[in-house]
């Protein structure tokens, strides 16, 4: 990461109320490491309504951490409730709207 992005990222979060501690901002990693640092969150966000980086999803997946989603009008949007709802996981991944998304 360019510093000034992670500068961009961290003023951002911490003007929402996101606790600094609770931030890190990582470097690309070997695959394997990327999946066991999943199994150490407690879920993983889809990028709604641009549900488009699905490696992130499957990697979750795999790892068995949630994956929160929302469905989306746009057929490349609709990738990680048509995920979810394959693994049968979907009452605990997909949200109703978008305000459930954000809560």
């Amino acid at each position: 990461w360019e510093p000034y992005i992670v500068h961009k990222f961290r003023t951002r979060l911490l003007s929402l109320g996101v606790n600094r501690n609770r931030m890190l901002f990582l470097r690309q990693m070997p695959h394997n490491r990327f999946v066991s640092l999943l199994r150490t969150v407690n879920a993983v966000l889809d990028v709604f309504p641009n549900s488009r980086e699905t490696t992130v999803l499957l990697d979750a997946v795999q790892a068995g951490t949630p994956v929160i989603s929302c469905p989306s009008l746009q057929v490349y949007s609709s990738f990680a409730p048509i995920l979810c709802k394959s693994y049968g996981i979907e009452k605990y991944c997909i949200a109703e709207n978008q305000t459930e998304f954000v809560e």
